[in-house]
Protein backbone atom coordinates (compact mmCIF):
# COMPACT_ATOMS: atom_id res chain seq x y z
CA UNK A 1 0.00 0.00 0.00
CA UNK A 2 1.16 3.37 -0.77
CA UNK A 3 0.20 6.72 0.95
CA UNK A 4 -3.56 6.34 1.27
CA UNK A 5 -4.03 3.76 -0.61
CA UNK A 6 -5.80 1.03 0.39
CA UNK A 7 -4.60 -2.24 -0.60
CA UNK A 8 -3.88 -1.59 -4.07
CA UNK A 9 -5.65 0.93 -6.28
CA UNK A 10 -8.47 -0.93 -7.91
CA UNK A 11 -9.50 -2.07 -4.56
CA UNK A 12 -9.48 1.28 -2.94
CA UNK A 13 -11.08 3.07 -6.33
CA UNK A 14 -13.93 0.54 -5.87
CA UNK A 15 -14.29 1.44 -1.58
CA UNK A 16 -14.10 5.45 -2.78
CA UNK A 17 -16.80 4.65 -5.45
CA UNK A 18 -19.11 2.66 -2.99
CA UNK A 19 -19.33 5.12 -0.37
CA UNK A 20 -19.31 7.95 -3.40
CA UNK A 21 -22.54 6.58 -4.01
CA UNK A 22 -23.93 5.34 -0.63
CA UNK A 23 -23.32 8.72 1.49
CA UNK A 24 -23.41 11.47 -1.51
CA UNK A 25 -26.13 10.03 -3.76
CA UNK A 26 -23.57 10.05 -6.44
CA UNK A 27 -26.24 8.10 -8.41
CA UNK A 28 -23.84 8.05 -11.86
CA UNK A 29 -22.13 5.26 -10.42
CA UNK A 30 -25.22 3.30 -9.45
CA UNK A 31 -24.54 0.54 -12.49
CA UNK A 32 -20.77 0.67 -11.75
CA UNK A 33 -19.14 -3.13 -11.99
CA UNK A 34 -17.01 -1.69 -9.20
CA UNK A 35 -19.55 -1.10 -7.02
CA UNK A 36 -21.06 -3.84 -7.27
CA UNK A 37 -18.01 -6.20 -6.26
CA UNK A 38 -18.14 -3.88 -2.73
CA UNK A 39 -22.05 -4.60 -2.53
CA UNK A 40 -21.43 -8.66 -3.44
CA UNK A 41 -18.47 -8.25 -0.70
CA UNK A 42 -20.82 -6.56 1.60
CA UNK A 43 -23.51 -9.48 0.89
CA UNK A 44 -21.17 -12.65 1.47
CA UNK A 45 -19.25 -10.90 4.61
CA UNK A 46 -21.09 -7.78 6.14
CA UNK A 47 -20.94 -4.49 5.21
CA UNK A 48 -19.43 -3.63 8.48
CA UNK A 49 -16.33 -5.70 7.77
CA UNK A 50 -15.34 -4.29 4.28
CA UNK A 51 -15.88 -0.68 5.35
CA UNK A 52 -14.79 -0.22 8.86
CA UNK A 53 -11.51 -2.28 7.05
CA UNK A 54 -10.97 0.52 4.87
CA UNK A 55 -12.05 3.43 7.57
CA UNK A 56 -9.44 1.60 9.59
CA UNK A 57 -6.85 1.44 7.20
CA UNK A 58 -3.96 3.13 8.96
CA UNK A 59 -5.07 1.29 11.82
CA UNK A 60 -4.70 -2.54 11.12
CA UNK A 61 -7.44 -2.45 8.68
CA UNK A 62 -5.76 -4.27 6.26
CA UNK A 63 -5.00 -7.28 9.01
CA UNK A 64 -8.89 -6.85 9.89
CA UNK A 65 -10.03 -7.34 6.30
CA UNK A 66 -7.80 -9.93 5.30
CA UNK A 67 -9.12 -12.08 8.85
CA UNK A 68 -12.61 -11.65 7.54
CA UNK A 69 -11.53 -13.46 4.53
CA UNK A 70 -9.47 -16.26 5.98
CA UNK A 71 -12.76 -16.74 8.38
CA UNK A 72 -14.04 -19.51 6.29
CA UNK A 73 -10.96 -20.63 4.71
CA UNK A 74 -10.54 -18.62 1.74
CA UNK A 75 -7.13 -19.80 0.86
CA UNK A 76 -4.33 -16.98 0.29
CA UNK A 77 -3.65 -17.79 -3.63
CA UNK A 78 -7.56 -16.71 -3.63
CA UNK A 79 -6.79 -13.71 -1.70
CA UNK A 80 -4.01 -12.85 -3.22
CA UNK A 81 -5.40 -13.14 -6.70
CA UNK A 82 -8.61 -11.62 -5.91
CA UNK A 83 -6.99 -7.94 -5.08
CA UNK A 84 -4.76 -8.36 -8.37
CA UNK A 85 -7.83 -8.82 -10.62
CA UNK A 86 -9.07 -5.69 -8.95
CA UNK A 87 -6.13 -3.94 -9.79
CA UNK A 88 -6.10 -5.41 -13.40
CA UNK A 89 -9.89 -4.38 -13.95
CA UNK A 90 -8.68 -1.03 -13.19
CA UNK A 91 -6.58 -0.98 -15.51
CA UNK A 92 -7.99 -2.21 -18.08
CA UNK A 93 -10.99 0.05 -17.56
CA UNK A 94 -8.40 3.09 -17.79
CA UNK A 95 -7.42 1.76 -21.17
CA UNK A 96 -10.16 1.02 -22.61
CA UNK A 97 -11.52 4.21 -21.63
CA UNK A 98 -8.37 5.78 -23.56
CA UNK A 99 -8.88 3.96 -26.41
CA UNK A 100 -13.10 3.80 -27.18
CA UNK A 101 -13.44 0.20 -25.50
CA UNK A 102 -15.49 -1.66 -23.54
CA UNK A 103 -14.42 -5.55 -23.01
CA UNK A 104 -12.88 -6.52 -19.70
CA UNK A 105 -11.96 -9.61 -18.93
CA UNK A 106 -11.76 -9.34 -15.47
CA UNK A 107 -15.30 -8.55 -15.31
CA UNK A 108 -15.80 -12.45 -15.25
CA UNK A 109 -12.89 -12.96 -13.16
CA UNK A 110 -13.73 -10.82 -10.53
CA UNK A 111 -17.35 -12.37 -10.12
CA UNK A 112 -15.25 -16.03 -10.03
CA UNK A 113 -13.46 -14.48 -7.35
CA UNK A 114 -16.66 -12.99 -5.40
CA UNK A 115 -17.90 -16.93 -6.33
CA UNK A 116 -14.81 -18.63 -4.78
CA UNK A 117 -15.79 -16.18 -1.41
CA UNK A 118 -19.45 -17.14 -1.14
CA UNK A 119 -19.10 -21.05 -1.74
CA UNK A 120 -16.45 -21.31 0.81
CA UNK A 121 -18.63 -19.50 3.12
CA UNK A 122 -21.71 -21.65 2.19
CA UNK A 123 -19.58 -24.65 2.35
CA UNK A 124 -18.57 -24.26 5.86
CA UNK A 125 -22.22 -22.77 7.20
CA UNK A 126 -24.02 -25.35 5.10
CA UNK A 127 -26.35 -23.04 3.55
CA UNK A 128 -29.53 -24.32 1.90
CA UNK A 129 -30.28 -24.38 -1.63
CA UNK A 130 -32.50 -20.96 -1.34
CA UNK A 131 -29.32 -18.97 -0.52
CA UNK A 132 -27.37 -20.40 -3.28
CA UNK A 133 -30.17 -19.62 -5.33
CA UNK A 134 -30.05 -15.88 -3.98
CA UNK A 135 -26.44 -15.75 -4.92
CA UNK A 136 -26.78 -17.01 -8.54
CA UNK A 137 -29.18 -14.26 -9.12
CA UNK A 138 -26.91 -11.50 -8.40
CA UNK A 139 -24.59 -12.75 -11.11
CA UNK A 140 -24.12 -10.97 -14.83
CA UNK A 141 -25.43 -13.85 -17.23
CA UNK A 142 -27.62 -13.39 -20.37
CA UNK A 143 -31.15 -14.16 -19.30
CA UNK A 144 -30.94 -12.12 -16.10
CA UNK A 145 -34.10 -10.59 -15.19
CA UNK A 146 -32.55 -7.32 -14.47
CA UNK A 147 -32.56 -5.59 -17.50
CA UNK A 148 -29.53 -3.35 -16.21
CA UNK A 149 -27.86 -5.85 -15.39
CA UNK A 150 -27.75 -7.56 -19.45
CA UNK A 151 -26.84 -4.13 -20.28
CA UNK A 152 -23.56 -4.21 -18.03
CA UNK A 153 -23.63 -7.74 -18.89
CA UNK A 154 -23.31 -7.11 -22.78
CA UNK A 155 -20.88 -4.17 -22.62
CA UNK A 156 -18.10 -5.44 -20.36
CA UNK A 157 -18.37 -9.39 -20.62
CA UNK A 158 -15.78 -11.23 -23.42
CA UNK A 159 -18.69 -14.31 -22.64
CA UNK A 160 -21.68 -13.55 -21.48
CA UNK A 161 -22.40 -16.52 -19.62
CA UNK A 162 -19.01 -17.30 -18.01
CA UNK A 163 -19.60 -16.09 -14.09
CA UNK A 164 -22.55 -18.14 -14.14
CA UNK A 165 -21.14 -21.23 -15.54
CA UNK A 166 -18.64 -21.19 -13.34
CA UNK A 167 -20.49 -20.96 -10.17
CA UNK A 168 -23.10 -24.04 -11.47
CA UNK A 169 -19.85 -26.21 -12.16
CA UNK A 170 -17.80 -25.50 -8.61
CA UNK A 171 -21.37 -25.64 -7.06
CA UNK A 172 -21.62 -29.15 -8.82
CA UNK A 173 -17.98 -30.10 -7.80
CA UNK A 174 -18.90 -29.47 -4.04
CA UNK A 175 -21.83 -31.61 -4.09
CA UNK A 176 -20.07 -34.38 -6.04
CA UNK A 177 -16.22 -34.58 -5.68
CA UNK A 178 -15.57 -33.26 -2.18
CA UNK A 179 -14.27 -36.50 -1.11
CA UNK A 180 -11.97 -36.25 -3.98
CA UNK A 181 -10.90 -32.48 -4.25
CA UNK A 182 -9.73 -32.86 -0.54
CA UNK A 183 -7.45 -35.54 -0.62
CA UNK A 184 -4.49 -32.87 -1.98
CA UNK A 185 -4.12 -29.23 -2.37
CA UNK A 186 -2.37 -29.72 -5.89
CA UNK A 187 -5.20 -31.83 -7.41
CA UNK A 188 -6.63 -30.76 -10.65
CA UNK A 189 -10.20 -30.71 -11.72
CA UNK A 190 -11.93 -34.39 -11.93
CA UNK A 191 -12.65 -33.87 -15.51
CA UNK A 192 -9.66 -33.25 -16.52
CA UNK A 193 -8.42 -36.49 -14.85
CA UNK A 194 -11.47 -38.16 -16.21
CA UNK A 195 -10.22 -37.98 -19.61
CA UNK A 196 -6.80 -40.31 -18.73
CA UNK A 197 -8.53 -42.58 -16.95
CA UNK A 198 -7.26 -41.63 -13.61
CA UNK A 199 -9.53 -41.90 -10.68
CA UNK A 200 -9.57 -39.90 -7.23
CA UNK A 201 -8.43 -43.94 -6.02
CA UNK A 202 -5.37 -43.91 -7.74
CA UNK A 203 -4.46 -40.23 -7.17
CA UNK A 204 -4.40 -40.81 -3.63
CA UNK A 205 -1.64 -43.25 -3.44
CA UNK A 206 0.42 -41.08 -5.44
CA UNK A 207 3.37 -38.35 -3.63
CA UNK A 208 2.77 -34.60 -3.95
CA UNK A 209 5.43 -34.67 -6.27
CA UNK A 210 4.62 -37.44 -8.69
CA UNK A 211 1.27 -35.32 -8.83
CA UNK A 212 2.44 -32.71 -9.84
CA UNK A 213 4.83 -34.07 -12.59
CA UNK A 214 1.56 -35.52 -13.64
CA UNK A 215 -0.23 -32.47 -13.31
CA UNK A 216 2.39 -30.91 -15.95
CA UNK A 217 2.27 -33.43 -18.24
CA UNK A 218 -1.71 -33.05 -18.95
CA UNK A 219 -1.24 -29.21 -18.91
CA UNK A 220 1.72 -30.01 -21.72
CA UNK A 221 -0.53 -32.51 -23.87
CA UNK A 222 -3.17 -29.86 -23.94
CA UNK A 223 -0.24 -27.40 -24.81
CA UNK A 224 -1.09 -24.94 -21.74
CA UNK A 225 1.37 -23.13 -19.73
CA UNK A 226 0.50 -23.99 -16.02
CA UNK A 227 2.02 -20.99 -14.47
CA UNK A 228 -0.01 -18.48 -17.36
CA UNK A 229 -2.86 -16.62 -16.35
CA UNK A 230 -5.94 -18.87 -15.63
CA UNK A 231 -4.72 -21.88 -17.04
CA UNK A 232 -6.38 -24.12 -14.79
CA UNK A 233 -9.92 -22.70 -16.26
CA UNK A 234 -8.24 -22.70 -19.84
CA UNK A 235 -7.56 -26.89 -18.89
CA UNK A 236 -11.26 -27.64 -17.70
CA UNK A 237 -12.79 -25.98 -20.45
CA UNK A 238 -10.28 -28.06 -23.03
CA UNK A 239 -10.74 -31.39 -21.27
CA UNK A 240 -14.36 -31.20 -21.14
CA UNK A 241 -14.29 -30.51 -24.78
CA UNK A 242 -13.12 -34.05 -25.14
CA UNK A 243 -15.34 -35.58 -22.84
CA UNK A 244 -18.46 -34.35 -24.58
CA UNK A 245 -21.02 -36.33 -26.32
CA UNK A 246 -20.62 -34.29 -29.24
CA UNK A 247 -17.00 -35.07 -29.79
CA UNK A 248 -17.62 -38.53 -29.75
CA UNK A 249 -20.15 -37.66 -32.60
CA UNK A 250 -17.51 -35.76 -34.56
CA UNK A 251 -15.05 -38.53 -34.17
CA UNK A 252 -17.28 -41.03 -36.15
CA UNK A 253 -17.93 -38.43 -38.96
CA UNK A 254 -13.92 -37.52 -39.32
CA UNK A 255 -11.81 -39.49 -41.77
CA UNK A 256 -10.03 -42.38 -40.51
CA UNK A 257 -6.71 -40.66 -40.32
CA UNK A 258 -8.05 -38.23 -38.59
CA UNK A 259 -9.51 -40.64 -35.71
CA UNK A 260 -6.30 -42.06 -35.41
CA UNK A 261 -4.67 -39.56 -34.71
CA UNK A 262 -6.31 -37.97 -31.81
CA UNK A 263 -6.39 -41.28 -29.75
CA UNK A 264 -2.69 -41.42 -30.47
CA UNK A 265 -2.34 -38.31 -28.94
CA UNK A 266 -4.30 -39.24 -26.18
CA UNK A 267 -2.60 -42.89 -25.89
CA UNK A 268 0.85 -41.04 -25.88
CA UNK A 269 -0.16 -39.07 -23.36
CA UNK A 270 -1.58 -41.95 -21.20
CA UNK A 271 1.68 -43.27 -21.49
CA UNK A 272 3.57 -40.91 -20.58
CA UNK A 273 1.77 -40.22 -17.03
CA UNK A 274 1.62 -43.96 -16.70
CA UNK A 275 5.40 -44.19 -16.32
CA UNK A 276 5.40 -41.24 -13.60
CA UNK A 277 2.90 -43.12 -11.89
CA UNK A 278 4.73 -46.61 -12.34
CA UNK A 279 8.23 -44.92 -10.90
CA UNK A 280 5.91 -43.33 -7.73
CA UNK A 281 5.09 -47.38 -6.87
CA UNK A 282 8.46 -48.65 -7.39
CA UNK A 283 9.74 -46.13 -5.20
CA UNK A 284 7.70 -47.03 -2.53
CA UNK A 285 8.48 -50.54 -3.04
Amino acid sequence: MNGDTFINIGFDTAIKRYLLLKTENYTRLANDFLVYVIYMLNFIYGENLIISSYYNRKNNGYKTLLEGFKQYDLSDNKISKFFKDMNSYIEVEIYNRNNGLEKNEFFTYLQEDLIDMFLAKASKLGYATEYYNQFRNLLFFSNSSNQQRNIINQRYATNLDASVNYFDYKVYQMTNTLSFTSVKDNLLSNDVYKVFGLNDKLLENVSDQALTEINNKIYAYFNINPIESQADKKLEKASLHLLAPRLKFKLANNSGRANVLVFLLIFIGLISIGVVIGLNIISKI
